[in-house]
């Protein structure tokens, strides 16, 4: 059997840093989008002003289409459906 040896630095550097971002990679049919995007949901609320997600969402509502995007929350990264 074969192993692969990291020491702390080598681990330390593969984490994700939290942006406090989400990154939005790609716009799809809502009911085209893979069912896998929506085992588990989070309900994210900016800090600050709230109107540049209630645009996205009436746009995406209007479409019909979903975003599909990452966020980073304690060093994991989800990929998400918006």
């Amino acid at each position: 059997m074969n192993y692969l040896v990291f020491d702390k630095k080598e681990i330390d550097s593969a984490k994700p840093v939290s942006t406090k971002l989400i990154e939005l990679d790609k716009f799809v049919n809502f009911f085209e989008a893979d069912p896998h995007y929506f085992e588990r949901t989070w309900l994210l609320i900016p800090n600050n002003s709230d109107k540049p997600y209630a645009l996205l969402r009436k746009l995406l509502e209007k479409t019909g289409m979903a975003a599909i995007g990452k966020v980073t929350m304690r060093r994991f990264i989800k990929d998400r459906i918006q």
